[in-house]
């Protein structure tokens, strides 16, 4: 896996797959998960394009969100 950075080097068609992803891991987060990483900085996510897959590290820092605010 690559930082997450590296996707600037990607064709505009896999930057917008990225984006699409990590928009969807939000609402995984809050609405699926309900819990949800407190400390988003770039060094937290990488990129493996093989997989197409997003990496996250270091979930010290998550937040549990309530049911009620899930479903609002």
């Amino acid at each position: 896996a690559e930082p997450i950075e590296s996707i600037t080097e990607l064709p505009d068609s896999q930057k917008s797959f990225v984006a699409e992803q990590l928009i969807d891991l939000f609402f995984k987060e809050m609405f699926e998960f309900k819990l949800i990483q407190t400390d988003p900085n770039f060094a937290n996510f990488h990129y493996q394009l093989e997989t197409q897959k997003i990496v996250l590290f270091d979930f010290g820092a998550t937040r549990e969100i309530s049911t009620e605010l899930s479903l609002a």
